[in-house]
């Protein structure tokens, strides 16, 4: 009798196990979830960036959806500034539960930055400045170099006749790092560079020109953003200012399309500026997406779209919060993307190679340096 009830556990057990492994063999494995976290400019002086970055966002997850992958994003608002960014960094963090977060913008890079350090996660920003790279090991700097454009436009001016160039900069971290390239430039070419740095709120630049012209400046280097640039170039055309101007920022803030159609053509005839070539084949992407999207959210679509697409490249490779591995894989990612970059590398900072334009006769017209 008790051979029986013995023999009966024992089959039963088998049955039970079989089951199990049947079960186990017919039902996919859950594949981690991978959420990144982004802080994004709708509001504040940055909003003009917010909207057509999200629309980036949003076919950069359409598309790895439709390959198998397993991506979540969750959005707040930074008002394109740092105390509001630092909150939504926090909100992420802690009750979102994200894996890695992205920011624009170098105020709200700066307070962003250390938290995601503290937190031990990887982090995207987009913005001039190589400040937060050399401070956090787990940070991807996306955008142009400030000291390198800068220096590029001093080296220019310098050869083809400036005596006296004015940097005119939002008083940021970027400020120092353009400043430093500048004065490099001056010791260079035996000539003088004068800064003249304002708050992120300034739109009246009167003054600053009335000195600019008293002080026998020859040419302009602006580092500020799409709302400044109008209010500049308007008054740098009312005050009859007519120097040569070569930004220091790209066509995606200081040069937009808003800045073209708001300003006289005539106040913006001869500035050299730069942008960053797109793919055609993400250009296709997003307009098929978005059929009504317009010239101006080009540039950022394609940021939004390449900052997700390599983050989770990173990720999915990787056991999830193993942010090492994260960093590693990420410095490896060469692929091409929307900006026609090849990625990273160990420095850990996007490897842009712009195209330089001149303004003339209401055109961007492609402009070899050389």
């Amino acid at each position: 009798m008790n051979k029986k009830i013995t023999w009966t556990i024992v089959a039963a057990a088998v049955i039970i196990l079989l089951a199990f492994l049947m079960t186990t063999n017919n039902t996919p494995h859950r594949k981690t979830m991978h959420t990144i976290g982004v802080i994004s400019p709708l509001t504040g002086w940055g909003a003009y960036w917010g909207e057509g970055y999200n629309k980036g966002i949003a076919l950069a997850v359409d598309e790895i959806r439709a390959k198998g992958g397993n991506v979540d994003v969750v959005i707040e608002d930074g008002g394109t500034d740092a105390q509001k960014s630092a909150t939504a960094a926090q909100k992420l963090i802690n009750i979102d539960k994200v894996n890695a977060l992205t920011v624009e913008f170098a105020g709200p890079s700066s307070s962003v930055s250390p938290i995601a350090l503290k937190a031990g996660i990887p982090l995207v920003y987009d913005a001039v400045v190589k400040k937060f790279v050399n401070e956090n090991p787990n940070a991807f700097k996306f955008y142009f170099d400030v000291a390198k454009q800068c220096g590029i436009a001093g080296d220019y001016l310098a050869e083809h006749g400036s005596k006296n160039i004015a940097l005119v900069s939002i008083n940021l971290d970027f400020a120092p790092e353009c400043q430093t390239a500048l004065d490099a430039v001056a010791i260079r070419h035996g000539i003088k560079v004068t800064p003249y740095l304002f708050g992120e709120d300034m739109t009246d630049f009167k003054t600053t020109i009335s000195k600019m012209k008293t002080a026998g400046v020859d040419s302009i280097i602006p580092v500020f953003y799409e709302d400044h640039a109008v209010s500049f170039f308007k008054q740098k055309g009312d005050l009859r200012f007519n120097v040569p101007v070569f930004t220091g920022l790209g066509i995606p803030d200081v040069f937009t399309e808003k800045v073209r159609s708001s300003v006289a053509t005539s106040s913006l005839e001869g500035v050299i500026t730069f942008d960053q070539p797109l793919s055609t084949e993400f250009k296709s992407n997003i307009q098929k997406k978005y059929p009504a999207i317009t010239e101006k959210d080009f540039i950022p679509a394609a940021y939004g779209y390449d900052e997700i697409i390599y983050l989770y490249g990173g990720m999915s490779k990787c056991a999830q919060n193993d942010t090492s591995c994260i960093v590693s894989e990420m410095k490896k990612d060469a692929h091409k993307g929307a900006l026609q970059s090849a990625g990273f590398g160990d420095d850990r900072i996007f490897d842009m190679d712009p195209v330089y334009y001149r303004y003339s006769g209401g055109k961007l017209v492609e402009f070899p340096l050389k």
